[in-house]
Order: structure tokens, then sequence, then C-alpha cells
């Protein structure tokens, strides 16, 4: 048995909530093997949840629309090149490390090879997109406004707002990026309409962090 947290929309900042589930695990690393997961895992979910959808975000989604949602096939355009990138090489390329960074050269990779492109290990201390700085803290924030721009942009909104919870297998509670998270936070801003198409990541910002004045 092992254990995936799922998550969960919610009104409260941060905008989402974590629950894990146990299920059967089937160890390997093919592609077969991670989509029996995937199966596994929703089963357990539906054990507990059974009027509750949860979609699976990922290249082993067994639907489409999770396929889509995957910052491997997700894309967003940056206008200042006036072409679209993954999601997942935008934010590997823009890493500013302690050692390094950012790598530009990582958004003509694959996904696959941006992420595991040892450069972008380390501790980080920024990211730099299209001539701006942005703060690696909160870790998720920066993450999650590329990817919920991603989704308004792409028109994935109704996707988001048919499911109830989102998971991703590959991510085991971890620190780091995960497009579930993303999601969540995603669809709770949604359907409080707190979002809209080309926020500045300073708006963005806004919707989580608390000034001294409030």
């Amino acid at each position: 048995m092992t254990t995936r947290t799922v998550f969960i929309p919610s009104e409260h900042k941060p905008y989402y909530r974590k629950v894990p589930v146990e299920f059967e695990f089937h160890p390997g690393q093919s592609a077969l093997q991670k989509m029996k997961n995937v199966k596994a895992l929703q089963d357990a979910w539906s054990l507990d949840h059974p009027d509750a959808r949860l979609l699976e975000v990922s290249t082993k989604s067994p639907e489409d629309t999770g396929r889509r949602l995957s910052p491997f096939n997700l894309t967003r355009t940056l206008y200042s090149l006036n072409k679209e990138f993954p999601v997942e090489n935008i934010v590997q390329g823009s890493k500013v490390l302690e050692q390094g960074g950012p790598y530009y050269d990582l958004l003509g990779t694959d996904p696959l090879s941006a992420k595991q492109d040892p450069r972008t290990t380390g501790k980080l201390e920024a990211y730099s997109l299209e001539g701006e700085l942005y703060p690696a803290s909160p870790d998720f924030l920066f993450y999650t406004w590329i990817y919920a721009m991603a989704v308004l942009e792409n028109n994935l909104q109704r996707v988001l707002l048919d499911a109830d919870a989102f998971s991703d297998i590959e991510f085991a509670g971890s620190d780091g990026n995960c497009q579930a998270r993303a999601c969540a936070i995603t669809k709770s801003l949604l359907t409080q309409s707190r979002l809209k198409k080309n926020m500045t990541f300073e708006e963005f910002s806004r919707l989580f962090l608390v000034s001294d004045l409030d």
C-alpha cells in the first residue's frame, strides 16, 4: 500500500486542502504500471467519495482532458517571443538558483528533459521571466500563476469546474510544485470569479498575501 495526496478546492486561503488517500501500489516505472496506479488511486478515492469526481492531471491520466492539463502539454504564450511553450519548460527555464540561472535554453527542449536537467536542482533564489524577477517564496505562487494563466489562455476552465478534486500520481507529497494543487487553486479562484486572463503576478499574488494594512 502507498499514499498519495488529493487536492480539493477550498474557498479559503490558500484555496486548497489536502486529503491523503491510501491505495494498492503497483511497483515499476513503465507507463502501464503508472496507469494502474492512477486507477487504483481513483478506485480508492471513490470508495470514500462516491459522488465526487477525481481528475488525474498528468500524462498518465486516463482522460484526454487530464493529459491536456499536464504541464508537459499545457502551454502558455511568452509574448516577448511570440511563441507558446509548455508550462514545465517555462518554470524550469525561469529558475534562478544559487549556482546559476535562468536557463532559457530549456524553453527549446522537450518538457521531460527540462524537468530532469541537473542545472535546475539546488537552492532556488528567484524566477526570471521576460525581463522580470519573481520571488521563490511562497514556493507555489509563481508556478500556480503560470499554470492558471495557461488554463485561461487555453479555455480549459470548464474542465476544472467539472471536477471535484485533483491528483498527480507522481506527486508523493514532497516539497515542490504540483499541477494537482495548481488545479485546485485555479478552480477555487474561478468559482469565486477572482481570476481573469493575463493577470499580472502582482494582481495574482494579492489573492494570497495579506498586507499589513489589512
